[in-house]
């Protein structure tokens, strides 16, 4: 059995992978879609990586989720806050844009509040 360390180290690794492995599902998708990679990469990157966080910690889901999110919201706000739009947007290329931004804090408030608006789990 395993003990409750090595139950929250598979949840930290899960909650790792799944921000890698759909930050490049989203780049695909977009690519697909023929739209701006950034603000989808953001967006189910942090969708995922709250819902990971929430279905994989062993104790206390909701905190858990709660607590990446908020990581991830500093860690965004750090990377995003000086993106411009790309040159294919002719009015508005090389302008400073919170799109981006906006659109992964959207993608990790979803399942937030899903979690504790309608989260069954303790």
């Amino acid at each position: 059995m395993q003990n409750n360390l090595e139950k929250w180290l598979i949840s930290i690794l899960a909650t790792f992978g799944g921000f890698v492995s759909f930050g490049i599902l989203g780049a695909f998708v977009s690519n697909i879609l023929n739209v701006w990679e950034i603000p989808l990469i953001g967006f189910c990157a942090a969708f995922a990586t709250v819902s990971i966080a929430y279905l994989s910690a062993p104790k206390l889901p909701k905190h858990y989720a709660s607590a990446i999110f908020i990581l991830g919201a500093i860690l965004a706000y750090y990377l995003l806050r000086h993106e411009l739009y790309p040159e294919t947007y002719e009015q508005k290329a090389y302008l400073q844009t919170w799109l981006p931004l906006l659109l992964t804090l959207v993608g990790g408030v979803m399942p937030v509040a899903l979690i504790w608006f309608r989260g069954k789990r303790a």
